[in-house]
């Protein structure tokens, strides 16, 4: 019901959205044709503003603003970190417009939710060295909610957590001895490196196992940096020889992501090589921890069912108040 969303921002009356784009702008969830979103929403009084230098150039910062990726950028999400470039717009980005607007348009105070969501996905695809970008690009956006804190600490409270933990990701796997460090030769995500191997096969359908292999060198370590065991060599051989000899295309699926088999599997062996593994490429029951800090945090005490933690944060927002 991606077009009825978005049309309730018009009756939600909230101030600021943030995000990539609206999925299916003009097509209602029973695939009928339907007016556009962007004229409905601009009726409503809602600037919407592609990219960020479009929110640097707007002159009234407290206008109700909806704040998404520029033309041709992707539209179901912002790009991974670990794939941004410096002109993608970023989740901090979006932070700290959301803030600046919400701070000069709402005198009372304002409450905001923010969700690196990519997390995530990066845990579904059981992909840790893209899954540790985007807890530091999250925590980016952390920094700049607790730098505003800084300046008005008897009015602010941050909450940070979680809906739930991803993947089982455990540090760890038959050694005390941690090779982390190896993750840091990964440059691309699992989603990046699987277009790079499509675009092998489709570019160059001769190309030779040692093409691919060099491919892997160049976005993961692996064989240039990183010297993998035999039977890992040969699995990887082998993906080559069905994918691209035998045409026997094979994916590996996770719940955001349709990956080339190998880059599944150039990236399973990185992580188990770095020391890391993981439980499920699906949801755990694993806590999701709770951390808070400013007017109110020390209701945040003790483990609680996750309902307790909106009716908390009106507590301590009615304790600001007062």
């Amino acid at each position: 019901m991606y077009y009825e969303i978005g049309k309730e921002i018009v009756t939600s009356n909230f101030d600021f959205f943030g995000g990539s784009n609206f999925l299916k702008p003009e097509t209602t969830f029973d695939h009928k044709k339907a007016p556009s979103l962007f004229p409905i929403l601009e009726k409503a009084g809602y600037k919407v503003l592609k990219g960020k230098d479009a929110y640097a150039q707007l002159p009234n910062k407290s206008d109700k603003i909806i704040l998404m990726n520029s033309d041709g950028s992707p539209i179901d999400a912002l790009k991974y970190a670990i794939d941004q470039k410096p002109s993608d717009l970023k989740l901090a980005d979006i932070t700290s417009a959301a803030i600046t607007s919400l701070h000069k348009s709402n005198t009372n105070g304002f409450f905001l939710m923010i969700e690196g969501g990519k997390i995530d996905w990066a845990c579904h695809a059981n992909d840790a060295a893209t899954t540790i970008q985007e807890v530091l690009d999250f925590n980016n956006s952390v920094q700049l909610a607790y730098d505003f804190y800084k300046k008005f600490p008897n009015e602010t409270l941050i909450v940070v957590t979680a809906d739930h933990e991803t993947g089982g990701l455990g540090v760890g796997n038959g050694s005390s001895s941690l090779k982390t460090k190896f993750l840091s030769h990964q440059k691309v995500s699992h989603a990046e490196l699987s277009n790079a191997i499509g675009n092998l096969r489709k570019n160059n359908p001769n190309a030779t196992w040692g093409d691919l292999k060099n491919l892997i060198a160049a976005q993961t370590g692996l064989f240039s940096k990183i010297t993998i065991h035999e039977t890992d060599r040969s699995a990887l051989e082998a993906a080559y020889q069905k994918s691209f000899v035998d045409h026997q295309n094979e994916t590996a699926k996770s719940l955001y992501a349709s990956d080339d088999k190998i880059a599944a599997l150039s990236i399973s062996i990185l992580n188990r090589m770095g020391s890391i593994s993981w439980a499920s490429n699906n949801h755990s029951a694993a806590y999701a921890p709770v951390y808070a800090i400013g007017v109110g945090s020390e209701q945040f005490n003790q483990k609680m069912d996750n309902t307790d933690i909106p009716k908390k944060i009106a507590t301590a927002a009615k304790l600001s108040l007062d």
